[in-house]
């Protein structure tokens, strides 16, 4: 083990010593030695054998030993002022780009509202806390605002929720350019279930009292639509009032894809709950060519895929697309 104290007490140098064995073999020995003076004569300490270190570490420690400026100094005095947990930040970041989060907002809305939606994504998922404890963490992070691009000097909670209003205002292009760049050419499958989530409290416009998949009894809840591509990958969401029955959204879910995203034909499952021969209304959603078709279905209580957006068929059994 080597103790290392300041350069400036000590001249400390790094010696290389090359040694050639019987064989003709070359050894090569690494040692941090200690010159001083002895009665006039001027010695030799081997302080510590480096050669078992790695070689990049061993010319660090030569590039101190010759600086003016920079000393070592004992391991046990290296304290920690403050510690960043930047990897994990990144690595969300990153994936965020990938998936072309960023893009999206920032081509549907105005930078600054952009760059503090995504840290708001961002604070969801490293802090899971409210927009005000997000806010405290965005202050208590300055890099953060340098990652993203905004500034954070002048920000203010209520800017957060400004941002959320300018998000929820342009919803439907925010849709429009996530479908686009999601999209896959010929893919006609598309997946479609609802969920809810209970409130502690009652302001909110869309609460209300329903059916509670929480077991939540006496909680107001909103309820939650996904539609998905064949392979589950989420591309549109939609939040309903808390008494609305899954059924219900079914027609406007399909007239959606084919009036907002311009999908010509597609297959629509959805699961027992959703009973779309009773309420898909021919009129509205299933006009092919100026006409309407009636879904000629009575008696399946299974699952249905409606296809060309002109007829259900039922699904039995297992199924994948």
């Amino acid at each position: 083990m080597c103790t290392f104290v300041a350069s400036n007490e000590i001249d400390m140098y790094i010696q290389r010593n090359r040694t050639k064995g019987k064989a003709g073999k070359i050894y090569t020995a690494t040692l941090l030695c200690h010159k001083y003076r002895e009665e006039g004569k001027v010695k030799t300490k081997v302080l510590c054998n480096l050669s078992l270190l790695p070689e990049e570490t061993i010319v660090g420690i030569e590039r101190m030993l010759k600086s003016d400026k920079e000393g070592l100094i004992p391991i046990k005095e290296v304290a920690v002022g403050k510690c960043t947990d930047y990897g994990y930040l990144f690595f969300v970041h990153q994936i965020m780009k990938q998936l072309r989060i960023d893009e999206v907002l920032e081509k549907t809305l105005p930078s600054t509202h952009a760059a503090l939606v995504m840290s708001m994504i961002l604070g969801k998922l490293v802090t899971g806390g409210s927009k005000l404890n997000i806010y405290n963490w965005l202050n208590r992070e300055p890099y953060i605002a340098d990652l993203l691009g905004f500034n954070k000097p002048n920000m203010k909670v209520d800017d957060l929720y400004s941002a959320l209003g300018a998000l929820a205002f342009r919803r439907t292009k925010v849709d429009k350019k996530w479908f686009q760049y999601h999209k896959v050419a010929g893919r006609r499958i598309y997946l479609y279930d609802i969920t809810s989530t209970y409130f502690e409290g009652t302001q909110n416009e869309l609460a209300a009292f329903g059916y509670n998949r929480d077991k939540k009894m006496g909680k107001m809840q909103i309820c939650i639509g996904l539609i998905s591509d064949a392979n589950g990958f989420p591309l549109k969401v939609e939040v309903f009032k808390g008494n609305t029955a899954d059924s219900t959204t079914v027609p406007e879910q399909i007239k959606l894809l084919k009036n907002e995203f311009g999908v010509d034909e597609v297959i629509f499952v959805g699961d027992r709950g959703m009973q779309i021969i009773h309420h898909l209304n021919a009129n509205e959603c299933v006009a092919r060519g100026g006409k309407s078709e009636k879904a000629a279905l009575r008696g399946y209580g299974g699952r249905f895929a409606c296809t060309g957006l002109s007829k259900l068929y039922p699904i039995r059994g297992n199924w994948s697309p």
